[in-house]
């Protein structure tokens, strides 16, 4: 599963990439205190890759609670669900691939209904409960205009951006998007340190 992710540009921080890591303990840990466990990551823009971010966000939550996480694919795109070991979450819609035995990917079958939302929202109150933690990639839901209702499911959402290409524009377009009361900031991508 992990090479599947490798292949689809998505990659695991290796143990020089310290500062890194660093950040994202730093965001579990805010996360955490301001008690948000369902929490969405919206791209800026089309260029931003969420995939990464939502992974490590978890990762860190999971080490930080010391209870299993999982990252929620509501679209679809990423969760390659014809690799050995996605299967149906137990009373859920959406397929389930554990990396380790402290997190998981979920996602919609490929098969699955038009809206992600049922799917969605089914999951968020029955199993995904059970866990401490779940970070869902809101990637391309704007599109379909279920982004403010999946945010309603939601503790909190956080615009994820890339230095050097998004835009002062983007940003406030994508944090105007979010209720203010639910506005968790931005998580800056791509900075060399």
């Amino acid at each position: 599963m992990q090479q599947r992710l490798h292949d689809l540009g998505i990659r695991f921080l290796s143990g020089g990439e310290a500062e890194s890591q660093a950040a994202f303990v730093r965001i579990a840990r805010v996360l955490h205190w301001r008690g948000c466990h369902r929490v969405g990551l919206i791209p800026a823009g089309d260029e931003v890759a969420v995939p990464p971010v939502a992974l490590h966000v978890a990762i860190a939550l999971s080490q930080l609670t010391g209870r299993p996480a999982g990252v929620i694919d509501a679209q679809g795109s990423w969760l390659p669900p014809d690799e050995p070991g996605p299967v149906a979450a137990p009373g859920s819609a959406l397929v389930a691939a554990w990396l380790n035995d402290t997190l998981a990917l979920f996602a919609p079958p490929p098969a699955g209904a038009a809206s992600t939302l049922p799917a969605l929202r089914a999951f968020l109150h029955g199993p995904g409960r059970e866990l401490a933690h779940l970070v869902v990639d809101l990637t391309g839901l704007d599109h379909s205009g279920e982004h403010a209702e999946a945010l309603a499911l939601l503790d909190g959402a956080a615009v994820v951006a890339r230095a050097g290409s998004t835009t002062t524009p983007q940003l406030e377009r994508r944090m105007r998007d979010i209720p203010e009361a639910q506005r968790l900031g931005v998580i800056l991508v791509g900075v060399e340190g």
